[in-house]
């Protein structure tokens, strides 16, 4: 007898925590693609991560954009826009990472009253 295991891929939840993973202070807002490492909460073999954003601007129209580490296309990156003066915006999607457990993130330039990333779950191979 044979015992394979099945081979894809596996959603996992992440079990409760009770700090955000990332908090304002944590990111650049200079416009520019920034790398941020996510290596200390999803384990190897990691291909996707499940994350939660919630975020405010003192400006109306101010934009942040994540993506995997290394990407340049920009027909596949989630782009989130504020749409009132200091008013929470938040979701949820999914995003790849890089072999390395990186994503990238771009914030605008302004004043960021709130940005808080936590990663509820991840898919492995």
């Amino acid at each position: 007898m044979f015992f394979s295991r099945p081979a894809g891929t596996k959603l996992v939840i992440r079990p409760d925590f009770t700090t955000h993973d990332f908090n304002t202070g944590d990111f650049t807002t200079d416009n520019q693609w920034n790398a941020l490492d996510l290596s200390g909460i999803i384990p190897v073999n990691t291909i996707a991560v499940l994350l939660h954003f919630i975020f405010s601007a003192s400006e109306a129209g101010k934009s942040v954009r994540i993506r995997p580490k290394g990407y340049t296309a920009v027909y596949t990156v989630p782009s989130f826009y504020t749409q009132v003066d200091n008013m929470p915006m938040f979701g949820n999607f999914m995003v790849g990472v890089s072999n390395d457990r990186q994503i990238e993130y771009r914030i605008i330039t302004s004043t960021w009253t709130l940005i808080e990333l936590d990663i509820i779950g991840w898919i492995i191979k």
